[in-house]
């Protein structure tokens, strides 16, 4: 079973591959002993399900094959770069990524008896 999301407290410096330096290194922290407000972050996982299940990873693999038939400069990689980055940015996150990000965000909303700030954050709304 994929986890789309971890707690920073379930990470540590091995968790690298699935939650990124700045997660690993919270999780560390965390093992430290040292004060880190509560948190999650969103597995690599969820970014690989969310380019396997929309149809991206064809979609940027044609996008750099073009790439090269057009002739690798600073030009050409550029607008390939944004051309990829809107891609992901616009196709909707599968609903079991989104379900895991929202049940992880009540989670540490209940769990911390905070109230989500998160509503009109439009990396919020695309999950929604």
């Amino acid at each position: 079973m994929l986890n789309y999301t971890k707690t920073l407290s379930e990470l540590n410096k091995h968790s690298l591959p699935e939650a990124g330096g700045k997660g690993a290194n919270l999780g560390e922290l965390i093992r430290a002993g040292l004060p880190v407000p509560p948190g999650f972050v969103v597995t690599t996982d969820s970014y690989h399900v969310h380019l396997e299940e929309s149809g991206l990873l064809e979609r940027i693999a044609k996008r750099l094959k073009n790439l090269q038939v057009q002739g690798i400069t600073a030009v050409t990689v550029a607008d390939a770069s944004r051309d990829i980055s809107s891609w992901i940015e616009e196709t909707p996150m599968p609903l079991q990524v989104q379900e895991s990000v929202i049940g992880a965000l009540e989670g540490l909303a209940k769990k911390n008896r905070i109230r989500c700030q998160l509503i009109g954050c439009s990396t919020f709304k695309r999950y929604r």
